[in-house]
């Protein structure tokens, strides 16, 4: 059986899995064997390349004719992270003013704490890259969404004026 059909049936094995790292296929054969087979995974769009160390499972997007990840960078992100024993944290201060209505700013990324941990690798696709921060979140509970407070007498449910 060749590398290349191991590396396949090792994906069909995991179907609920949607990242895997490099070192997963390392005591398949030779380092330069893996690495040819995974090449010609990522031709054939099997897989494509979800930072250093990092394999995704790729669809083809028929609308900009190219293959991207099955899922967004942000679930493969969190399934490397568990992988390589990462604990991570999200900060909820955006999200929480957001649904105290404090803010109209709707939050795209949220950047992930890793606490004292001296993680450094890049996880993302094309410009598409999680954020990681040392430290730990100021806010690491998210609250229920708050139901819109009553209107002023000027019309205003936040009470500017």
């Amino acid at each position: 059986m060749t590398i290349k059909r191991i590396i396949i049936d090792y994906l069909a094995a995991r179907p609920d899995e949607m990242a895997f790292l490099r070192t997963e296929f390392a005591g398949i054969g030779s380092r330069s064997g893996v690495d040819y087979a995974i090449c010609k995974l990522i031709a054939e769009g099997v897989l494509i390349r979800g930072g250093w160390g990092v394999l995704v499972r790729a669809r083809f997007n028929d609308t900009f004719n190219v293959f991207s990840p099955a899922v967004s960078a942000g679930v493969f992100a969190e399934e490397v992270l568990r992988k390589l024993g990462v604990e991570w944290q999200f900060d909820y201060t955006e999200i929480n003013a957001y649904r105290a209505h404090k803010s109209t700013q709707i939050v795209v990324r949220q950047p992930y704490y890793v606490g004292k941990s001296r993680f450094g690798r890049k996880i993302g696709y094309n410009k598409v890259l999680i954020t990681v921060l040392r430290g730990y979140p100021s806010e690491p509970e998210l609250i229920d969404w708050q139901p819109y407070p009553e209107w002023d007498e000027n019309g205003d449910p936040w009470g500017n004026d």
